[in-house]
């Protein structure tokens, strides 16, 4: 498979970085493992997921992981 461009932002908002990956799920355990705290992600479709340390029971994710 081809590699993809995933952007990563901050709460939505802010860009954070930019992870190549052949997958969403892929991208997103990338990410999670350059984190200093465990963290859980949660996929919305083949093209966005959102990244949530285990620890924040806010309704806001922490991170937001989409296809560029």
């Amino acid at each position: 498979m081809k590699p993809k461009l995933y952007k990563v932002l901050n709460a939505g908002s802010t860009q954070i970085g930019m992870i190549c990956a052949t997958c969403i799920t892929k991208a997103t355990k990338q990410f999670i493992a350059t984190l200093d705290k465990p963290a859980k992600h949660e996929l919305y479709s083949r093209e966005q997921a959102s990244v949530r340390y285990s620890d924040n029971y806010c309704v806001m994710s922490d991170f937001v992981i989409y296809e560029a």
